[in-house]
């Protein structure tokens, strides 16, 4: 069984090998979205939490399903990728 850290930095690794990288936060996520959909992942019910603004619906319906843990560390990876855009444009 995986470390919950290790686990985090394995969905933050996949977030930006899937393109969800710097260049695509700075211009797609630049309203808080990563931090509100790592809450709303947490706390979700499925089909009734709205995606955070720009976000797919099809997507979000689909993380909203995985299982709590899984939702845990994609919402690390979120957290993690939101601190690192605020770092960029301290």
């Amino acid at each position: 069984m995986k470390k919950g850290i290790t686990m985090i930095s394995n969905e933050r690794k996949s977030q930006r090998d899937s393109g969800y990288n710097a260049e695509h936060d700075d211009k797609i996520n630049d309203n808080g979205q990563l931090a509100i959909a790592a809450v709303r992942l947490i706390t979700a019910i499925p089909n009734r939490t709205p995606a955070p603004n720009g976000w797919g619906l099809s997507n979000w319906n689909k993380l909203l399903l995985k299982p709590y843990v899984e939702r845990l560390a994609i919402a690390g990876g979120l957290l993690a990728a939101e601190i690192d855009r605020l770092q960029r444009i301290i």
